[in-house]
């Protein structure tokens, strides 16, 4: 299942868990969002051992620009609140790759 965040206490302790976090940054009216909005779906499905996440940088700009989400898509993956690897854009071998680490 993947949750909302939209505010930096929310986002600051979800990064602070001892699994994996993924997060999307996205924007409703981005097409390249819209493509990869399928393939996060599927991996949150497939990959139970970490937790997804997404953020609406419309609803929460200030957490986009403190996380550095300057393109949309932006996913990152946390781990014990230290970001571990960043894709931007519609990067699907790179999205695959930030599950691996």
């Amino acid at each position: 299942m993947i949750k909302t965040l939209k505010t930096l206490k929310s986002f600051r302790k979800v990064i602070k868990s001892n699994r994996k976090v993924m997060i999307k940054f996205y924007a409703p009216w981005c097409a390249p969002c819209k493509l990869s909005a399928p393939i996060y779906k599927s991996l949150a499905k497939r990959n139970v051992d970490i937790n997804f996440y997404e953020v609406n940088i419309d609803d929460a700009p200030k957490l986009a620009e403190k996380y550095k989400a300057k393109k949309i898509p932006t996913f990152q993956i946390y781990y014990n609140g230290k970001l571990k690897r960043s894709v931007q854009g519609y990067d699907v071998p790179g999205l695959l790759k930030l599950l691996e680490d």
